[in-house]
């Protein structure tokens, strides 16, 4: 097992160092190759989570070897405000890694801050350079699906089979132990399969259904949608046997995001999102009445599933509570970046800021304190503001893109809600991928609006998508 380990990661290292496009590819069968992998090694050591940003870093070092040059500018390319929020961002950041440092001594502290914060801005980036055209997107949504989905199926296998398959165990505090969630005066299991907890593979269903969902509209077949609302219909059911229903909120999110936005831009695509919504939904239905091994217990993780609507307003006031409490405790300037980072624990933190790994807003607050908060604000503001415009430019030109660009921006907004109410999950460095490439996706689409009309031989000149539209 050592030596595949080890064969494993000096060949995605090597491939993403030596071809950079290649390394998405790499990240991802990394990304997910890790968790099952870490469950067969004796005590399930947690750097195995970090494997795949060795990959990634060393894609961002094969980037620089080819030539490139990854700037800020990308991220907001002649939004001059939009460029200052990011500038600011960035500042803060540095500036409370360098306070955890002062604060704490610990380097390993910092770098963890520094990591999270500033790990999905390299991949956006990245991803910005990554995209020509709208094929490369597909390609690799494509290639993260033929892993993910039979990743987030093997949910079914730890229901059906339990944990007695080592593969199937949860790992860190729950190895050979799986978490028992306590509802309805009874308790049940959340069930991983091959990933390593539950909350982990209801994340990459939950990935899968949106990416599913995007690329089904695109592809605009009836068999097409037929097939993704069967698969949309068995991963949702496998997102409620993980029992971690802030993904099925992020869902609803996803899709209705999604179809406002197309529906906003006057594209007919909306009316898809309906019907493949509706094939899952017949298709789940008809999927309830199975009953498995534990005497028939699929109807508890139903029942839960369904509880998270009454439980939204609940949640939203707790993450306000504890972004409130984390102010009170760590004061105006923070605890500094990285304190509450998963295994801070062991490096002299994770324990300064009580409940921040149960609420994103309750961690940015105590770990940036007031200024992170008004700088990620001004940030949001800003890209909402450019995001908007940019949907409107790529919506007036090719529709294809359009509905590539706003699946990707609900994505995005669905996890980031998701987020604000619980961060333990954002943690995970191939998550953080996923997200910023996703947005750096919707960042490149107007570089890819522009190589197409190029094609068209269009009188619009390259630059016309955006400087001064997207300022305004």
């Amino acid at each position: 097992m050592a030596t595949a380990l080890t064969v494993l990661i000096a060949t995605a290292t090597v491939i993403a160092a030596l071809n950079w496009r290649a390394g998405f590819m790499a990240c991802i069968l990394v990304g997910f190759a890790q968790e099952p992998l870490r469950k067969l090694q004796p005590m399930q050591p947690v750097w195995f989570q970090i494997i795949v940003g060795l990959t990634f870093a060393a894609m961002v070092l094969g980037i620089f070897l080819n030539g490139q040059q990854m700037k800020m500018r990308f991220l907001y390319s002649g939004d001059t405000r939009l460029g200052t929020a990011w500038r600011i961002f960035v500042v803060v950041v540095i500036l409370q890694a360098l306070h955890t440092l002062v604060r704490y001594g610990s380097p390993i502290l910092m770098v963890l801050g520094l990591i999270f914060y500033l790990t999905p801005i390299l991949a956006m980036i990245a991803a910005i350079l990554f995209a020509r055209t709208e094929r490369d997107i597909e390609r690799l949504l494509c290639a993260y699906l033929v892993l993910a989905v039979p990743a987030a199926l093997s949910v079914y296998l730890s229901y059906f089979y339990g944990d007695s398959p080592p593969l199937l165990q949860e790992v860190g505090a729950f190895v050979g132990r799986p978490l028992i969630i306590y509802q309805f005066g009874t308790g049940f299991y959340s069930h991983s399969g091959i990933m390593r907890v539950g909350e982990t593979a209801a994340w990459h269903a939950a990935a899968a259904v949106a990416f599913l969902v995007m690329l089904a509209l695109i592809r605009d077949r009836p068999a097409t949608r037929i097939v993704a609302g069967i698969l949309v219909a068995v991963l949702i059911g496998a997102i409620m046997l993980t029992g971690r229903r802030k993904m099925l909120a992020t869902l609803a999110i996803f899709f209705a995001t999604y179809w406002m936005l197309l529906a906003w831009l006057g594209q007919v695509a909306h009316r898809r999102i309906v019907t493949t919504a509706l094939i899952a939904m017949v298709i789940f239905f008809l999927f309830l009445g199975f009953q498995g091994d534990e005497g028939g217990q699929g109807e508890l993780y139903v029942r839960r599933g369904a509880s998270v609507v009454d439980e939204v307003q609940d949640r939203v006031a707790t993450a306000v509570d504890l972004m409130r409490a984390a102010l009170w405790s760590q004061g105006v300037l923070g605890a500094g970046a990285g304190v509450s980072a998963h295994g801070a624990q062991f490096f002299g933190g994770g324990w300064q800021i009580e409940g921040a790994d149960e609420s994103g807003l309750g961690k940015i607050a105590g770990e940036l304190g007031v200024p992170g908060l008004l700088a990620i604000a001004f940030l949001l503001y800003r890209l909402a503001h450019y995001v908007r415009n940019l949907l409107r430019y790529v919506a007036r030109v090719d529709r294809k893109l359009t509905m590539i660009a706003c699946g990707l921006v609900s994505f995005v907004v669905g996890n980031a809600f998701a987020f604000a109410a619980a961060t333990q999950l954002f943690g995970d460095p191939f998550v953080l991928l996923m997200l910023g490439w996703s947005m750096g996706f919707v960042l490149a689409t107007p570089k890819l609006v522009a190589y197409r009309l190029t094609l068209r031989s269009r009188p619009q000149p390259v630059s016309a998508w955006g400087n001064r539209a997207l300022a305004r």
